[in-house]
């Protein structure tokens, strides 16, 4: 019998990285992970391909069993506030190309990682049955908030009229290795991590924005445990949360780096700076309800500690 195909679509990113490592030595299925500009260290199990160019999608997806679709750009706030509607705009066209493909290849199940921006602003954690469609994502994630939404919709869409089987996890503010390397452009934590191994001891430290902003952070790692599982496991309550489930302030953030780093740094906050959204959490009851779900995840601290490893490890 043939192995079952499995694809990646951005499987150079964090969680595409992350994802590729836990399924590359399965014996049971054989493994394409895709990148374009972003060229893994390890390029087994890795292909190079270019999914705004349509045939490139049917060429790709054809004989495959599941395909991920991981292929949004992840940007810290200078890059939303900067190229946000280029990337909602790529990120489009590349998931439009791929699902439309895959429907025409008669692939079997689609695997899609969303995010918590979809959801309108709230001051607690926000369940899955808590989205209003009438009322829209933060200000700031305008954009990516609807891209989000409408490529639920389609995938809803396919599902419900048993075109093609999908899960879609919706996620917090992701960390961990493989992040971005590039300082100007990436998010809090891989942020921090790189400007605060640079930094003196005890010296002045700035961060940009309101120290009180809450975020909820979730290890990457825990993320590809989700969703390698969520390629034997149907979900059959539409879209699920799938992070930590709690808020942590920027401050705490700050402060354990700093500890870890044993830094002792002065923490200055500058709220003339770019700032995100003051809270966004997610709730999670309804993925720790499901049996098939039964995720443990990483503590901040194990996952933050890795985490600037990994950037030691880098750049030396």
């Amino acid at each position: 019998m043939k192995k079952k195909k499995i694809l990646i679509a951005g499987g150079s990113g964090m969680i595409g990285v992350s994802l590729t490592n836990r399924l590359k030595n399965k014996k049971n299925f054989q493994l394409i992970s895709s990148y374009y500009r972003n060229q893994p260290q390890n390029k087994s199990n890795y292909k190079k391909l270019n999914f705004s160019n349509y045939s490139t999608c049917l060429k790709s997806t054809k004989n495959i069993e599941t395909l991920y679709l991981l292929t949004m750009v992840s940007q810290g706030i200078m890059g939303i506030k900067s190229k946000e509607i280029d990337f909602v705009f790529k990120s489009l066209r590349v998931n439009l190309n791929l699902i439309e493909a895959a429907v025409k290849n008669n692939v079997k199940k689609i695997i899609f990682l969303s995010s918590s921006t979809i959801y309108q602003p709230s001051n607690k954690p926000i369940s899955e049955s808590k989205l209003d469609i009438n009322k829209d994502p933060y200000e700031i994630y305008l954009g990516l908030g609807w891209y989000f939404r409408y490529i639920e919709k389609i995938l809803g869409y396919l599902d419900k009229k048993k075109i093609i089987k999908t899960n879609i996890i919706r996620t917090g503010a992701v960390y961990g290795k493989y992040d971005s390397l590039n300082i100007k452009k990436a998010r809090v934590v891989p942020s921090l991590i790189m400007r605060m191994i640079k930094a003196k001891k005890a010296e002045k430290f700035e961060i940009w924005g309101n120290s009180k902003i809450v975020r909820d952070f979730v290890f990457a790692e825990d993320v590809a445990k989700v969703l390698e599982i969520s390629m034997y496991k149907n979900f059959n309550k539409g879209p699920v949360n799938f992070s930590s489930g709690k808020g942590v302030t920027i401050l705490s953030l700050a402060k354990l780096i700093d500890k870890i780093l044993k830094k002792k740094l002065n923490f200055q906050f500058n709220p003339n700076l770019p700032t995100s959204v003051k809270y966004r959490v997610l709730s999670n009851k309804l993925i720790d309800s499901m049996k098939i779900m039964n995720i443990s995840r990483t503590s901040l601290q194990k996952g933050i500690k890795e985490t600037i490893n990994w950037y030691k490890n880098y750049e030396n």
